[in-house]
């Protein structure tokens, strides 16, 4: 079998197992969102989309999820970059690359566990500030989790994408030969503050915007960490979404279907329009 053959085969496949049920599952949620299926369908209705709209927790989980993830991908880049332009040489061995994986294998609901016993009011920041003479109890410290700014939601979020986002920086650097193209930079005259703001910065950011876009839309679609972390109003979408459908008011199940819907076309157009805008800067 030829090479274009096993491609079609693969794209076939992607599109059988990975992209159909996600168009099927979108399907039945907009068609349950109209009223056609699900338990007392109405018929044809545009109802549960009025609720939504015109429902206030809809814009603020709304704005608290995109301003979370814009948050998470602005610190983790500004966090990555300058660690893998610092330690480019010593991530391809050593101990630091094997203590910077250790974070990847940590699920969202450990890294949520962990976030309340370090960050909490009672936990090990909050004593450990209390022995330093920085705070005078629990009621002094500062509210990192359940709190109104979603500080601990998007810490623990940073904390679990720095790392792979460190090696991801540092094999762009190493692929698109960032430091040669550095240094005749530098031949030409060029200092180094400004061969890495014209030269390494605008290339690795390119290079790697479909994964930060990709990562803006993993925070968004979060649950088990805003779950654990987020305060009861305003949600996160995806918390807002489970209650709404959880709940024993079946007569919210509708919305929590439109809502997926809305949510997951928000997520789709920003991950097209990372996608988009990267192809658009390499065809220039």
């Amino acid at each position: 079998m030829s090479s274009r053959s096993l491609d079609r085969v693969a794209l076939f496949l992607f599109a059988l197992l990975v992209l159909a049920p996600v168009a099927l599952s979108l399907l039945y949620a907009a068609l349950y969102g109209a009223g056609f299926v699900g338990l007392f369908a109405p018929g044809l209705t545009s109802l549960y989309w009025r609720r939504v709209i015109g429902a206030a927790d809809t814009w603020r989980s709304l704005g608290l999820s995109l301003s979370v993830a814009a948050a998470v991908v602005i610190l983790t880049a500004a966090i990555a970059l300058p660690l893998s332009l610092a330690f480019q040489t010593r991530l391809q061995r050593g101990y630091l690359a094997y203590a910077l994986t250790l974070p990847l294998a940590i699920p969202g609901t450990v890294a949520g566990l962990l976030s309340m016993q370090l960050l909490g009011g009672a936990g090990l920041v909050s004593r450990i500030s209390f022995h330093l003479g920085l705070t005078g109890g629990v009621a002094d410290f500062p509210p990192l989790i359940q709190d109104s700014w979603a500080i601990g939601i998007v810490m623990t979020h940073v904390l679990l994408a720095v790392p792979f986002f460190v090696f991801l920086f540092a094999e762009i650097h190493a692929s698109e030969r960032i430091g040669p193209l550095c240094s005749l930079a530098a031949m030409l005259g060029a200092s180094p503050s400004q061969s890495l703001r014209r030269v390494a910065l605008p290339i690795l950011l390119r290079r790697a915007q479909p994964t930060l876009a990709l990562l803006f839309v993993v925070v968004l679609a979060s649950f088990e960490i805003p779950l654990m972390l987020g305060r009861q109003s305003p949600q996160m979408a995806s918390v807002l979404i489970w209650r709404k459908y959880a709940l024993f008011d079946v007569s919210q199940k509708p919305e929590a279907y439109v809502l997926a819907v809305s949510f997951a076309l928000i997520a789709l157009a920003i991950a097209g329009f990372g996608f988009r805008s990267r192809g658009a800067s390499d065809v220039a």
